[in-house]
C-alpha cells in the first residue's frame, strides 16, 4: 500500500512533499469528522531525509470505534495514496496521545519536539506550525 519514488528521481523536493502532504491532510480533515489533526514527524520533519525517506504521519482522532491501532490504519492510509513519497500512518486518539506524553519515551519526546502540523490541531500544539510540548 505504499507509493514508490520514480527510478529517475535524483533528489527529494521537501517543500513540494510538504505542500502535497498539507493538501492531503486538509482534505482528510474535511472528509473525516473524527480527524482532529495531522502532523509529520521523522526524518522529513527534522530535515535529515534521503531520497528513500518516507513520510511518518501522526493522525490525531477525536475518538475511534476501532480499539486496535492497526485496525485504524487502512482507511487513513488510503487518503495518502497520492502522496509523492511512501507514507506510514500512526492513528491515535487525542487521549491516547496525551497518555503517551505524560510518561514520554524517547520516541514520544522526539515526536513532540520535531512534529510539523499539517492540518487541524494536536493535544500539545493547538495553533502552531512546528509543535512543541506545552510548558517547555
Amino acid at each position: 500500500m505504499r507509493s514508490s519514488i520514480s527510478a529517475g528521481a535524483r533528489f527529494l523536493d521537501r517543500d513540494e512533499v510538504l505542500r502535497s502532504l498539507r493538501r492531503i491532510s486538509e482534505q482528510l480533515l474535511q472528509d473525516d469528522l473524527e480527524v482532529q489533526g495531522v502532523a509529520l514527524f521523522g526524518s522529513l520533519a527534522r530535515g535529515d531525509y534521503s531520497l528513500r525517506s518516507d513520510a511518518d504521519i501522526l493522525v490525531c482522532l477525536r475518538s475511534s470505534p476501532e480499539e486496535k491501532v492497526a485496525d485504524r490504519i487502512p482507511p487513513l492510509l488510503a487518503a495518502f495514496l497520492e502522496a509523492p513519497v511512501p507514507v506510514d500512518v500512526l492513528p491515535l486518539t487525542a487521549s491516547e496521545i496525551c497518555q503517551r506524553l505524560q510518561d514520554p519515551s524517547p520516541f514520544w519526546s522526539r515526536i513532540s519536539r520535531e512534529a510539523i502540523l499539517l492540518a487541524g490541531t494536536l493535544p500539545w500544539c493547538p495553533e502552531s506550525t512546528r509543535c512543541s510540548r506545552l510548558g517547555t
